[in-house]
């Protein structure tokens, strides 16, 4: 259930300290890099020790390549959000595959904090695994293009992700490997 990662490099974790601006402590892996070998997407801890960290939990997954949380930004700037949730919620057909894409987070999420856990997942804990992407708890809302975006990355069923691929049209990577300045350092 959990995609193919990456381990973390020295290099990676450079770079990732540079992108995150501080600390790499809650990356665990990385499920994409950009063409110049840069992470783009990367996998959260949801737990540190036997604590458990929400905001991870939550969103699992993270985008963060600066290239493209900038393109996103203006995307959500320019008020996709709300037209990609108009546009799903529309047609029966995409409202299906959104709730698809809800149900294999929800899995998604539920088989990486059983394997950082190795418990039985409390009654805390079955509350922010039980909503949607992003932490919603209607899943036919839209919080967060970026999240929507990684999420498709790595499981196609995620039609808000994959209408920004395409309004992204389709261009993944930055021109000139601004991530590069983090290894200048």
């Amino acid at each position: 259930m959990i995609p193919h990662m990456h381990t973390l490099t020295p290099r990676d974790e450079q770079v990732l300290r540079w992108q995150l601006k501080g600390t790499t402590d809650a990356v665990d892996g990385i499920f994409e890099k950009c063409d110049f070998g840069f992470p783009q997407i990367v996998l959260l801890k949801p737990a540190h020790g036997d604590t458990v960290d929400y905001q991870s939990l939550s969103n699992i997954v993270w985008l963060t390549c600066p290239y493209l949380n900038d393109e996103i930004h203006e995307l959500e700037n320019k008020g996709y959000i709300a037209k990609i949730e108009k546009f799903i919620n529309t047609d029966e057909v995409l409202k299906r595959e959104m709730l698809k894409a809800h149900a294999q987070f929800y899995f998604f999420r539920k088989s990486i904090y059983e394997k950082y856990l190795k418990n039985e997942i409390d009654e805390d804990h079955i509350n922010v695994l039980k909503r949607g992407i992003g932490g919603m708890q209607e899943p036919v809302h839209i919080k967060c293009l970026h999240l929507h975006y990684a999420h498709y990355r790595i499981c196609q069923d995620n039609i808000a992700g994959r209408i920004v691929y395409h309004l992204l049209q389709q261009k993944v990577n930055c021109d000139d490997a601004i991530c590069r300045v983090a290894l200048q350092k």
